[in-house]
């Protein structure tokens, strides 16, 4: 007790401070801590580091005699900061304990310009990062999860829900309920088992604000999981060629009807090849193929069929992605052009 006594004790009046909701236009705040010297002993605070430059602490560097006290100003910058916030501020002092985490708490709600620029998407009262949503690239069979960010600029409560999704993403909100400039992440759980096609895939959900029902698109590029084949595996791997890598359909009458073109692709390897989609770039181009699967030697039919009354400019420059279970080049590229 006695040596507890030399070295000090610093009690503190409090350790947290919550700001509540701080308008971003509003500038910087700040709050006080006050540390007590308890003890018979002269008392001093070594250090105050904050774990972010939004916030700053300042505090005197002079000790403080026993039964007196000392003050730790934090600041906090709200500017390009919108949504809930929790920041720490590590102070050091010779008491005992020597060593205390402040921490500040608040929500800040963004001014029109910051959440522009983080959230441009309007979706009702709800601001977005992005529609549609990318997810990037799914390889595999494995469940994968991916998130993008809602924020809530309006003055009241957003209830936010999901509605209709496909079969094979399942979509959560949270939290459910988005108080005033608070954020929400809506996170994706993507099954690729279930998803019918390979490639680019496009498709949305139906989120539910407060009630009203709107569609959410998003996009992800699904390939196939070459990496745990083995040598021999390798070595009788079907391989996928091309006839042709571009289709030329020379002259074309805008109002002439429907083109059609047909391209070949070879399986020179061992194994099956399985052509796993064909599809183009544009709405005015489809295409079909005859056989799915093919054995060594044996070569299936492209049949391409171009809609010229939907095409824009003077040119046909299109592109038609043919994916495949080729480890080695899944992906391949016809080219399809034309003039007008």
């Amino acid at each position: 007790m006695l040596f507890g006594a030399l070295v000090g004790q610093a009690r503190w009046s409090s350790t947290a401070h919550h700001f509540g909701a701080i308008e971003e236009d509003s500038g910087r705040v700040e709050c006080r801590f006050v540390v007590y010297n308890d003890t018979q002993e002269p008392m001093a605070i070594v250090s105050a580091r904050t774990t972010c430059g939004c916030t700053l602490s300042d505090y005197p560097r002079e000790s403080f005699a026993p039964g007196d006290s000392a003050v730790v100003v934090v600041t906090f910058d709200p500017a390009g900061r919108p949504g809930q916030f929790t920041k720490y501020i590590n102070v050091e002092t010779t008491g005992t304990p020597s060593k205390t985490r402040l921490t500040i708490t608040g929500t800040v709600i963004g001014s029109e310009a910051t959440v522009a620029q983080r959230f441009p998407v309007e979706f009702g009262p709800l601001r977005l990062v992005h529609d549609p949503v990318m997810l990037g690239e799914v390889t595999g069979d494995r469940v994968r999860s991916v998130y993008t960010e809602g924020y809530n600029r309006s003055a009241y409560t957003l209830q936010v829900a999901v509605g209709q999704a496909p079969k094979w993403v399942q979509v959560n909100v949270a939290p459910a309920a988005v108080a005033p400039g608070n954020q929400a992440q809506i996170i994706f759980y993507i099954d690729p088992q279930k998803c019918p096609l390979y490639g680019l895939v496009e498709d949305s959900i139906t989120l539910i604000v407060n009630g009203v029902e709107r569609p959410l698109g998003f996009t992800l590029n699904r390939k196939e999981d070459f990496s745990g084949l083995s040598e021999q595996q390798r070595a009788d791997a079907p391989v996928a060629v091309l006839g042709q890598r571009r289709v030329d359909l020379g002259k074309i009458d805008r109002h002439g009807g429907i083109i059609r073109a047909v391209a070949t692709m070879e399986n020179r390897g061992k194994d099956k090849l399985i052509i796993r989609r064909v599809y183009a770039d544009s709405e005015a181009i489809t295409a079909s193929v005859k056989a799915i699967t093919l054995k060594r030697g044996k070569s299936a039919e492209i049949v391409i069929e171009v809609d010229p009354s939907r095409l824009n400019g003077a040119l046909l420059n299109q592109r038609l992605t043919i994916i495949t279970n080729d480890p080695f080049n899944p992906v391949q590229h016809l080219r399809i052009v034309g003039t007008f």
